[in-house]
């Protein structure tokens, strides 16, 4: 037999657990956490959430639906913009649009920061952040809280999960 990235692996957990993904190089952390974001496919295995299976391969974005939550070693952010131009950048690149009502979204941003607890603000140029604040607005960014998603991720059960989780963080 012979054994490749993430061959073997088993992971269990309950509602409103974190947990950290340690390995050697060349485990299949990456691999793992790849499949789970639906950008791989898996040569074999399953994935059950709760007590549904789901099927494989995942498709790009459904592990949100899932209730599922990465926080990446790469945070994905660029130093050089603002907090809120790496909010948005995806948007602009997907839209390939150059406008954005930037005083509306500082706004929302803002609001959207306090509701979490987090000290950050929207002006700050990413490059001046502590590493905690790089990953608490990398989280911020894949959840899309600070837009229309608002309402239904507020009334989400995994909220109360995301909070308790932010709070890690912040210690």
């Amino acid at each position: 037999m012979v054994r490749t990235p993430c061959s073997e692996s088993t992971s269990r957990s309950s509602p409103a657990e974190v947990h950290g993904l340690l390995g050697e190089n060349g485990s299949g952390k990456s691999t793992l956490i790849k499949i789970l974001n639906g950008f791989h496919t898996p040569n074999s295995g399953s994935l059950q959430i709760a007590v549904s299976p789901s099927a494989m391969p995942l498709a790009p974005g459904q592990f949100r639906e899932l209730g599922l939550s990465f926080v990446h070693q790469d945070l994905g952010l660029i130093p050089e913009l603002s907090v809120l131009e790496n909010l948005r950048v995806g948007e602009l690149i997907a839209n390939r649009s150059s406008w954005i009502a930037w005083r509306t979204e500082r706004q929302r941003a803002s609001e959207t920061f306090a509701r979490y607890g987090l000290k950050l603000d929207p002006a700050a140029m990413v490059s001046e952040l502590t590493q905690t604040e790089r990953a608490l607005l990398a989280d911020r960014s894949r959840r899309r809280g600070h837009t229309h998603e608002a309402g239904r991720e507020r009334n989400s059960p995994r909220t109360a999960r995301a909070r308790r989780a932010d709070g890690l963080f912040a210690a």
